[in-house]
């Protein structure tokens, strides 16, 4: 979805007269992160449902949804971005100390490649507890 005009049309705004690779993709995220509503009540599991366009057209969506238009919003932009899906941490069983990880901990973030780090995950939903991670280690490892 990132030729998707409005997608395209919103990501050239965002960093009009931004030259930094790490700027450009932080102020993306940033965007992403604090302009659309993460809602996880409201799940649309149709290939429309999925597409960054459908988060700019209802301004609200859940973590697949959001990733999809932070990565769509990169990409229109030449910024090499992708979804990536796995878990968040879990709960910390207190007898064992191990982490129980269910279903529910399925998550979704985008990922966006910097020469010379290579895939750094960004995660737009500001809700989980992966959110926030990985714009600290852009901030303190990435390029000039």
């Amino acid at each position: 979805d990132s030729d998707h005009p409005q997608v395209a049309a919103l990501a050239t705004s965002l960093v009009a007269g931004v030259d930094e690779l790490r700027s450009q993709a932080v102020a993306l995220y940033m965007h992403v992160r604090d302009a659309y509503r993460y809602d996880p009540y409201h799940i649309d599991l149709t290939v429309a449902g999925m597409r960054a366009s459908s988060v700019l057209a209802q301004g609200r969506g859940w973590c697949i949804p959001k990733a999809a238009l932070l990565a769509a919003l990169c990409r229109s932009v030449g910024i090499p971005a992708r979804l990536a899906t796995g878990f968040v941490p879990g709960t910390r069983d207190p007898l064992t100390g191990r982490f129980v990880v269910r279903e529910r901990d399925a998550h979704a973030w985008a990922e966006v490649w910097f020469p010379g780090i290579g895939w750094q995950g960004f995660d737009p939903t500001a809700s989980v507890p992966l959110a926030g991670l990985a714009l600290f280690h852009v901030a303190t490892r990435c390029c000039p």
